[in-house]
């Protein structure tokens, strides 16, 4: 009768296969091997239910893999026996394979071109097997390839044995398992394995981790791997604590646990724990609640009880941490002035943060340096100001606190707002005052301007300016004393002049200076609109023209008896006082020069009024007839014209 196997429950370890030398980056990894078959006549057919588990990290075809075996640590120099994926074929045997938990998943290979995909779960196994396997340990979601090797092949050899070819009880004798990927020999993959059974019986199997670790096993003829456990880190407890928890995977199904402490933890309380029952992740590992703070280990080992197989130990450390503690605050300078910075320095366990309140804004943190202090500062502070702290804590433990202190803050002095004339001539006086009493006046420049230091009179001295200042003394916390100014301008008394002439065809008046001062212009005792310092003259009359320096004052008069501005035509110098005269008067000429009909120049006269009566530059009278003049007026270009002499 053929015999069922069915490979429940069991997983298979899976190698990690990211190497950073490319040379193994195409390499298999081993995972499983059933050594001693359940074989339906052991004397002829053990060797075709062999098989082996691999998983692939290279997408290639099938006749790329070989599983050579031997005895030899590099077997593929000197294989005993090979299963090659050249051969892969059809299945001839009477035995079958599923995988009822994912038969979606399940691939079967009976051709050498068949491409395989990274990542996949491989079974190598000789198609004329005679046995029945549920290979459901193998649904994990990835694929699985079922590659049936015809092991009567004429090459490559050693061929594999029908009567068997994994040595069942090789002793102290090692024995080797290498797959090799087209020419990469993947020697970084290589298993091994030796007695590792309590007898030697069916259903013997080995199997390695993802570092070569083998584990070895028998479960009759229902084969399983012993389980694995893949503890997470174990959560940090304060001191005080009794129990913390471990996140976990297993594979395997395990349901018991054993825990063993180190000789330290032991000492302090701790107990092991012996088959306890395995609960669903997390798992609740209990302490001493008298521990010490500090990192304590044990060794941690899971076990299946019906398969009988247990995992290898996994190191599992527990963290007690210390509660956190302030052990001062303490406030820096108090009282300080309103404006400045508030500034406070806490003491107490290194790198723990710190929650803390300033006066009733919202709740801040900081953390302590590894020193064990923090400083806070708060800045522009207008009155006083409390640190209240309230809590402390370091990991996953802390405390409640409630340490205080209050740094006073100052009201800044206040030299108040000033007032006064600002303008002083000559030899005058000024007060200034402000609204706060009791500070003290002083002159940036007494050379200008004193003032008496407790009543603010200001005395002109000199034209300029000066700063007065008013100073009121620091109080509480308050270093500097606060000040406030006020500028005071000495202007001398102004001298003014007023000249008249003709600009262009408009007679003008211009006072001096001609600038930075301002101007107000009547005629006679009615103002006029001008404020600049030239007015341009319509009527006969008298005009007064007032300057102002800056508050000081000074004006002069102008009597316009004549404001004609045009150049005469002809004069007649006959004695009759009646056009003499080449009359010049309101211009401002530089240079006057006359010439005669032929380009002669008969008369020349600088800064020219009205000198030329029809003379020659000799002083002989010139005959009556039509002259050139030419008139360099000042600020204008040259004027020219003709005038007649008629007597």
């Amino acid at each position: 009768m053929k015999l069922k196997i069915k490979l429940s429950l069991v997983f298979f370890i899976v190698l990690n296969i990211f190497a950073t030398q490319s040379t193994f980056s195409q390499c298999p990894s081993i995972d499983y091997a059933l050594i001693n078959s359940c074989a339906k006549n052991t004397s002829g057919t053990e060797g075709v239910n062999e098989f082996v588990v691999f998983t692939t990290s290279a997408s290639v075809a099938v006749s790329n893999y070989s599983l050579n075996y031997g005895t030899d640590p590099l077997p593929e120099s000197a294989p005993i026996y090979i299963l090659s994926g050249l051969n892969a074929r059809t299945k001839n045997g009477s035995g079958t394979i599923t995988a009822k938990n994912c038969s979606s998943s399940l691939n079967f290979v009976t051709s050498p071109s068949n491409v395989i995909p990274s990542g996949s779960r491989v079974v190598f196994i000789p198609s004329n097997f005679d046995q029945d396997y549920d290979l459901s340990i193998l649904c994990s979601g990835v694929g699985i390839y079922v590659v049936y090797i015809d092991i009567n092949a004429s090459s490559p050899t050693p061929n594999w044995q029908a009567g068997g070819s994994f040595g069942n009880n090789p002793g102290s004798s090692r024995r080797y398992l290498q797959f090799t990927n087209g020419t990469n020999k993947c020697t970084s993959n290589i298993r091994n394995y030796n007695s590792g059974w309590a007898t030697n019986a069916d259903g013997n199997f080995v199997s390695w981790n993802g570092t070569g670790e083998s584990a070895y096993g028998n479960n009759g003829c229902s084969f399983s791997l012993p389980p694995t456990i893949n503890p997470g880190i174990v959560s940090e407890i304060c001191f005080g604590s009794t129990t913390t928890t471990m996140p976990y995977n297993v594979t395997e199904n395990p349901d018991k646990y054993t825990i063993t402490w180190n000789t330290a933890a032991l000492n302090s309380g701790f107990t092991n724990v012996i088959d306890g029952n395995l609960t669903n992740s997390p798992l609740a590992i209990y302490v001493s609640s008298s521990a010490n703070p500090g990192t304590y280990s044990a060794s941690l080992i899971v076990t299946n009880t019906t398969t009988g197989l247990s995992s290898s130990p996994q190191n599992i450390f527990v963290k007690i941490n210390a509660i956190p503690s302030i052990t001062s605050v303490i406030k820096g300078t108090s009282p300080i002035c309103s404006g400045g910075n508030a500034s406070f320095t806490i003491n107490g366990t290194p790198n723990a943060t710190v929650s803390y309140t300033i006066n009733t804004e919202p709740t801040q943190i900081v953390v302590l340096n590894a020193s064990g202090n923090a400083q806070v500062e708060v800045n522009q502070v207008t009155s006083d100001t409390t640190i209240l702290l309230s809590q402390i804590s370091l990991s996953s433990c802390s405390a409640t606190v409630t340490n205080t202190e209050t740094v006073i803050v100052s009201t800044p002095p206040n030299a108040g707002n000033l007032s006064g004339d600002q303008v002083i001539c000559s030899n005058e006086t000024a007060t200034f005052i402000s609204t706060i009493a009791g500070g003290l006046w002083s002159s940036s420049d007494t050379s200008i301007a004193t003032v008496n230091p407790d009543g603010g009179l200001i005395k002109a001295v000199s034209s300029g300016s000066a700063t007065i200042t008013y100073t009121v003394a620091a109080i509480g916390g308050c270093t500097i004393p606060a000040t406030a100014t006020r500028l005071v301008t000495i202007s001398s008394t102004p001298t003014v002049a007023i000249s008249g002439r003709c600009i262009g065809k408009e007679y003008t008046l211009e006072a001096f200076p001609s600038s930075g001062v301002t101007y107000k212009w009547t005629q006679g005792t009615s103002p006029l609109l001008e404020t600049k310092s030239k007015l341009v003259v319509k009527t006969l009359g008298s005009y007064t023209v007032e300057i102002n320096n800056s508050g000081c004052k000074a004006e002069a008069t102008e009597n316009v008896t004549s404001f004609y501005c045009d150049i005469p035509k002809g004069i007649s110098p006959n004695g009759d006082e009646l056009n003499d005269y080449f009359d010049l008067s309101n211009l401002i000429v530089k240079k006057l020069e006359i010439f005669n009909r032929y380009g002669v120049k008969v008369y020349s006269k600088t800064n020219y009024k009205k000198e030329w009566d029809g003379k020659s530059d000799g002083g002989q009278e010139l005959p009556d007839a039509t002259y050139y003049y030419v008139i360099e007026e000042e600020g204008n270009s040259p004027i020219t014209g003709w005038v007649y002499i008629n007597r």
